[in-house]
């Protein structure tokens, strides 16, 4: 029983070790915000935006959960006076606002030359550029964008913002296409009219740009619902996903002072309870703080080495408050990096 309980113990202190610890646990608060004009959309993307918005609560929430560092909580806000009230903010350290802005079905315009056509088409038709004939094109797309930002609720302070938005086109049958009704007037077969320009004039009202581009066509192509559902929510993830680099970036990163280490050139030099892997890098300036109930600025430190849980750090800078009182860094202090880098190759947009 002896040998158990002292092995017990022995685990359980790897385990708790300080060289192992995570780094400090701060709380969000997540606010989706939908500022999609529901009523310009196909019928089947409006019957799937409530989902669409539920998705990327859900999405949101796992990519909050899989930065390893943040305890995220559901907070509702409205907009007023031209600025958004987070209800509850004051439970959470931080708050991530994201906002759909856009979640459409749209039309993109290409010019083919004769060599790319491969239908009969009526007499007349398309135009002529340096001795070729040409048309255009009109091909379905989504396009979604996203505004996240990243509040500190305390100070009424935006640490960071930004947008990310991408368009796509859907997959069609390039032997499925209305003719422009206006151009080229009934010489399109009415089933495709029927079931696809409906669809289309709820495009173009209210929408100028798309309303442009299909005027401006020849042909215009049609996808099927499940193709525009299917690109809708990959796109979606993709951009939600763009967004996890330069989030955990700008998330301040809190850790703490393990033990000091032998000078070299007479400097200072600590061991941290972070790593590699929570993305300190070499020369990275983190700011040190005696730990509540004083939480005190000690000074500032500079990473000279990392690997994956730990770090080695030298003393650069001491506060003069702390000089004065003839003291210096302390085991436990904390340590904090308000933001890094983005890690070598690693890209922040979709």
């Amino acid at each position: 029983m002896a040998k158990l309980i002292a092995a017990l113990v022995i685990l359980f202190m790897e385990i708790w070790s300080p060289a192992l610890a995570q780094p400090r646990i701060y709380t969000a608060g997540l606010v989706i915000t939908d500022g999609v004009r529901v009523s310009g959309l196909p019928a089947h993307l409006q019957s799937r935006h409530t989902q669409m918005v539920a998705d990327l609560r859900a999405q949101m929430r796992l990519l909050l959960a899989q930065l390893g560092r943040l305890e995220v909580l559901t907070l509702e806000a409205t907009f007023s006076a031209n600025r958004y009230l987070y209800y509850g903010a004051g439970e959470v350290d931080y708050v991530v606002h994201v906002i759909l802005l856009r979640a459409d079905k749209i039309f993109s315009n290409q010019i083919l030359y004769t060599s790319q056509m491969r239908v009969e088409l009526p007499a007349g038709y398309g135009g002529q550029e340096a001795g070729l004939n040409y048309e255009v094109v009109s091909l379905p797309a989504i396009s979604d964008r996203l505004e996240i930002r990243l509040i500190d609720p305390h100070r009424s302070r935006v640490l960071w913002s930004a947008l990310r938005d991408s368009t796509v086109t859907v997959s069609f049958d390039p032997q499925v296409f209305i003719l422009n009704t206006r151009k080229y007037p009934g010489l399109t077969p009415p089933r495709l009219l029927q079931e696809n320009l409906a669809e289309l004039m709820r495009l173009r009202q209210g929408n100028g740009s798309t309303d442009r581009l299909l005027d401006a066509a020849d042909r215009w192509f049609v996808s099927k619902p499940s193709a525009d559902v299917k690109v809708s929510q990959e796109l979606l993830g993709g951009l939600v996903q763009s967004l996890a680099v330069d989030l955990d970036c700008n998330l301040p990163l809190e850790g703490q002072i393990t033990q000091f280490l032998p000078r070299e050139e007479g400097e200072v030099r600590v061991q941290l309870d972070l790593g590699g892997r929570h993305g300190l890098v070499p020369k990275l300036r983190l700011e040190a703080w005696r730990p509540l109930p004083a939480n005190l600025k000690v000074g500032e430190l500079e990473v000279v080495s990392v690997d994956s849980t730990t770090a080695t750090a030298k003393l650069k800078r001491l506060e003069r408050k702390i000089r004065k009182q003839g003291v210096s860094l302390q085991v436990l202090d904390r340590v904090i990096s308000p933001k890094r880098p983005p890690p070598a190759g690693r890209r922040t947009n979709p």
